[in-house]
């Protein structure tokens, strides 16, 4: 058993997620892949 076990770990970063993810997995927790970070279009008018 992992010292994560139960445990639910954020993953902000898109570079090596899914490697980050197996590490995390192995360990006993459950990670969450989710942006911090967003695009919105928007027309110029907007701006």
């Amino acid at each position: 058993m992992g010292n994560l076990h139960g445990k639910r770990i954020a993953i902000t970063g898109s570079r090596k997620s899914e490697e980050i993810s197996t590490l995390i997995r192995k360990k006993g927790g459950e990670p969450v892949i989710r942006a911090i970070q967003e695009t919105i279009k928007c027309s110029p008018s907007e701006l």
